[in-house]
């Protein structure tokens, strides 16, 4: 429904003395209704009261806030204009503070001989309420509780003959109370006893002796709670007396959007060109992953500004690719934001990569999916842009531009396999094995490769000849020590989705292996230095994404080793060795990513306690005595 439509039904809802009862506008936070309510409904309008509820706590608030806004909007302006009205419309109080000449200015009424009376009583001697509409924006808001704020709302609409506009996030009226009791209504969703309506046999999630059961999930949990306690039934019924039309206020995005980038036509005419020719991709991207906030759409155009000018202020190949890949990049990480997602956590770490999605369900179409550049997420939630970051990562992404093959390569042919017969197919899977054996190929196009040759296995079809071509990608991965391959595809079919997903595992175990060997000759490297604790921090500030894509450090590590050096050094090894510590575990959910490093941190802890202390220096004493104490706080957090 369009803006006018909407108030269409508003005036006519005004007009009607019949309609006696309130309309609710719903909307998400960020969708624009109230800008909507303020500039196109009230704007101006005397007879139309605005009233923000949001930490309102008690109908005597509410009630100066109204009162107050009627007398204001029957002041002449240079009333208005007047030292005294301006500071009390700051404070909400001006009923209180208004003296008995200010009213015979604006009514011509004396009040001196009244007394104990309140604000809605003062105005009622006068003014008639239900000459005017009163809109309540930010419902969800409000410090009264729902039904107190509802019921306070209906005695204007029902005894008094008001209309009244409630304007609202209807689904967070919902959540409301939803965190009173949380653990008690956690435990009462865990008994396999009820029935939830969620088509599962309980006694398969809860029955722990047997292994190949299912545990329940945090989403499914939620869903039984929301089920049983069915958010705020009071509301609910209160909601049916008052409200006779509910109004789901969305915005057209399409139209915010051209009036967003509307400014960029003087201030940057090729950014307001580019984004103007994108609007399609960018509505589509939104619409695709059910976005219609504002807000974040004011965000993706802010943040995009400041990335495609510092793109353009340097020297880059194929600038044009990359500034198409950033906006989408943008795009879809705003959104991700929005959603609570991770973004960092999408790319663990990397540099880029070229298909990565919000979700972790891979059955998904190939609109899911967007290229993912650190330096993007970065500027996204930190607002800086790391000049070097970039352009490091813009060149791992060109560098990375592997699909320059013939067009007759036996890769191309095998990607449109249901077109070939039985003997094309051989030839081709014989051909993509001669070129890995004489390294045609790159290694970041292993995973397209896996995912055709998937296909083909999941028809029972030389299965022999994909183990051999599985097996050479693992040998090259092994004698070339490569440490990291983006292996984000989008598949739909779930059968050779967990092919791809047994041969991938293949390679990335050559890969763990590959790279713990090559990780462990560094680090027995840095401990023959003299200066072994300063080497190993930077080396960690180098790697420290990489332990937390295994989810291990000290795990990696001969602990033995590691109290010898602590045993033999000065002070400034072990305060570095402190600092390589607190780069590693320095966030607060250390449990989900280095709980595997628990048993070594507790064995590291017993061999500085249980070295002999005896005659060694003051400073190196307190290092050692400090490392020790840091390790046992990080030991409680992993337990």
């Amino acid at each position: 429904m369009d803006d006018d439509k909407i108030l269409d039904i508003l005036n006519k809802y005004i007009k009607n003395p019949k309609m006696q009862y309130a309309i609710l506008i719903d909307g998400d936070w960020g969708s624009g209704k109230t800008y909507f309510i303020k500039n196109k409904f009230v704007n101006g309008n005397k007879n139309i009261i605005y009233i923000p509820l949001n930490g309102m706590k008690n109908r005597e608030e509410i009630d100066k806030k109204i009162y107050y806004k009627i007398l204001e909007s029957n002041m002449p302006d240079n009333v208005k204009e007047s030292k005294g009205i301006r500071l009390a419309s700051k404070t909400g109080s001006a009923i209180f503070s208004i003296t008995n000449e200010l009213i015979k200015k604006v009514f011509s009424i004396d009040i001196s001989g009244i007394r104990n009376i309140d604000s809605s009583g003062i105005i009622g001697l006068f003014k008639n309420i239900s000459d005017y509409v009163i809109v309540f924006d930010d419902l969800e808001r409000c410090d009264m509780s729902i039904n107190e704020i509802l019921g306070y709302i209906n005695d204007y609409v029902e005894h008094r003959n008001v209309k009244c506009i409630i304007v609202a996030n209807e689904q967070e009226i919902n959540k409301i109370n939803y965190d009173e009791n949380y653990e008690l209504k956690v435990l009462s969703c865990l008994n396999d006893d009820i029935d939830y309506g969620d088509n599962q046999e309980s006694s398969a999630y809860f029955n722990t002796n047997n292994k190949d059961n299912k545990k329940i999930d945090i989403p499914k949990i939620k869903n039984r709670i929301l089920n049983m306690y069915e958010g705020n039934k009071k509301y609910k019924a209160i909601k049916e007396k008052l409200i006779g039309i509910t109004i789901k206020y969305t915005p057209n995005i399409v139209k915010v959007y051209d009036q967003l980038i509307i400014e960029y036509e003087n201030q940057n005419e090729e950014l307001y060109k580019f984004l103007k020719e994108n609007k399609d991709n960018c509505i589509d991207i939104l619409k695709l992953n059910n976005c219609n906030n504002i807000r974040t759409l004011i965000f993706i155009i802010d943040r995009f500004d400041g990335l495609y000018r510092e793109i353009n202020s340097n020297k880059i190949d194929k600038k044009d690719v990359i500034i198409d890949l950033v906006f989408k990049n943008v795009i879809f990480s705003s959104i991700g934001i929005k959603k609570g997602i991770n973004i960092r956590e999408i790319l663990s770490g990397v540099m880029c990569s070229n298909a990565v999605t919000l979700t972790k369900d891979s059955r998904q179409n190939q609109n899911n999916y967007y290229t993912a550049f650190n330096f993007v997420d970065d500027y996204i939630l930190d607002g800086n842009i790391d000049k070097d970051k970039m352009l490091e990562s813009i060149k791992y992404y060109l560098n990375i531009n592997y699909e320059k093959l013939e067009k007759d390569d036996p890769y191309n042919k095998i990607k449109i396999y249901w077109e070939l017969d039985d003997d094309e197919i051989r030839m081709n899977l014989l051909g993509i094995l001669d070129n890995l054996k004489k390294n045609k190929y790159n290694y970041q196009l292993f995973p397209k490769i896996i995912y055709s040759i998937s296909c083909i296995e999941n028809l029972k079809f030389e299965t022999k000849t994909i183990k051999e071509i599985i097996d050479e990608m693992g040998k090259y991965i092994e004698e070339n020590k490569i440490e990291y391959i983006d292996f984000h595809v989008f598949a739909r079919d779930e059968k050779v989705l967990q092919i791809y997903n047994k041969n991938i595992s293949i390679i990335k175990e050559k890969m763990k292996t590959s790279k713990q060997s090559e990780n462990e000759k560094n680090i027995k490297e840095i401990f023959k230095s003299n200066n072994w604790g300063i080497e190993l921090l930077e080396y960690v500030k180098k790697h420290g994404n990489e332990y937390l894509d295994r989810r291990q450090f000290l795990n990696e590590f001969c602990i033995s080793e590691i109290v010898g050096k602590i045993a033999e050094s000065n002070s400034k090894n072990i305060y570095y060795f402190k600092y390589c510590i607190d780069s590693i575990y320095n966030f607060s959910n250390l449990k989900e990513y280095y709980s595997a490093d628990l048993k070594s941190l507790e064995e590291l802890i017993e061999g500085i306690d249980n070295i002999d202390k005896e005659g060694i220096g003051i400073t190196k004493k307190e290092a050692m005595e400090y490392l020790s104490q840091i390790l046992k706080e990080i030991k409680k957090i992993l337990e």
